[in-house]
């Protein structure tokens, strides 16, 4: 009897353990977006904007028409645009922080 309890208690361990390492490999799967599509993207974004600053000029100028009474028009902001390299630099550093914080745990743990 103790010696199924145990191993039922390690089949739950490796069924759990091997969900999350499914779990894991769905998401590596999935295919990463493209410098391209990110361009792509910040351009609908951009044109986006640019009406709904056209918009925000409009308002802003009945707004003073009104004698500008009560709470202005708020402007819109402009979509972000990340450089390439800044992006590849912050990808890199990311990766060696974390390869210095996996030898500090191996020297540790050791």
């Amino acid at each position: 009897e103790n010696d199924r309890r145990q191993w039922e208690e390690e089949r739950a361990k490796f069924l759990k353990e091997l969900n999350i390492w499914e779990q894991k490999m769905e998401r590596w799967k999935k295919p990463s977006r493209t410098w391209e599509e990110d361009h792509r993207r910040w351009e609908e974004d951009m044109c986006r904007w640019q009406d709904d600053h056209r918009r925000w000029e409009e308002d802003m100028r009945r707004w003073e028409q009104d004698g500008r009474k009560g709470q202005p028009p708020q402007e819109p902001l402009p979509p972000l645009q990340f450089d390439k390299a800044e992006l590849e630099a912050e990808h890199r550093r990311w990766h060696e922080s974390r390869g210095r914080f996996e030898a500090e745990l191996k020297k540790w743990e050791e």
